[in-house]
């Protein structure tokens, strides 16, 4: 009697035949996880610095951040002693700079760091594995941010450059896993690009000082350099709604 069974040239062949398929779908499904984590990550992110900002505020007895901290040095410093991490690098230090994050010459969606960001900003890795630097602005600029504010809004006094899988990871692109989120004064944070950051940086409807142009937009039917990304996040209901 003949025994039912598979040669070994039909499992080579069936086994050929998955390795394509998984080779074809898994970037997808990769994309689309990584995709998911987006504004969730983005939003946890902007939460923990809110609620530590509050902290720091009530521990030391001030007002501002800006009394609180008055480099980039300083004020991650005063967040970790309340994140669960640590600082990789200070200001100044020259271990790592952004030019180092360049993975890759092809761009997919941004540049590869905000051209403004601080080359020497101090960073700091959370136990999870993201990360995120530091630029604090000079006594100078929030004085004016404050002047050129409206309402009980304080103004502008931090830069912070959220990167959602750390900045040793691949890709290190704008609005692919780098956020860049705004700090004010109160300890607010707003998202860069978005609705609520535009209606608190501007008095007229005609003012337009802080990247949320339409030459920097970020949706559905556009993403220039990814600045506004984070802003599209937030805006969305903390979902991905741009090409990713």
């Amino acid at each position: 009697m003949r025994k039912s069974g598979f040669t070994l040239a039909e499992v080579l062949v069936t086994l050929a035949v998955i390795g394509v398929v998984a080779a074809l779908t898994m970037p997808s499904l990769v994309g689309n996880y990584q995709k998911t984590k987006v504004g969730p990550s983005v939003r946890k992110f902007m939460t923990t610095i809110e609620n530590t900002n509050e902290h720091i505020l009530g521990d030391k007895s001030v007002a501002r951040i800006s009394d609180a901290a008055s480099t980039s040095n300083e004020y991650i410093e005063v967040l970790s002693n309340y994140l669960s991490g640590s600082t990789v690098r200070k200001e100044g230090e020259t271990i790592m700079t952004l030019n180092d994050l360049e993975t890759s010459p092809k761009q997919y969606i941004g540049n590869a760091a905000p051209a403004d960001m601080d080359m020497s900003a101090p960073i700091f890795n959370f136990n999870a594995g993201d990360s995120f630097a530091v630029s604090l602005l000079g006594a100078e600029q929030i004085k004016a941010n404050k002047e050129n504010t409206r309402g009980s809004y304080k103004g502008k006094v931090a830069t912070l450059y959220y990167d959602l899988n750390g900045f040793g990871t691949k890709p290190n692109r704008l609005g692919k896993d780098i956020f860049i989120i705004h700090v004010d004064n109160n300890g607010m944070t707003l998202a860069e690009g978005g609705s609520q950051l535009y209606n608190a940086y501007t008095d007229v409807a005609t003012e337009d000082p802080w990247n949320t142009s339409e030459d920097d937009l970020c949706n559905e039917d556009k993403v220039s350099t990814g600045n506004s990304c984070a802003g599209s996040v937030a805006d969305n209901g903390w979902k991905v709604i741009y090409k990713y």
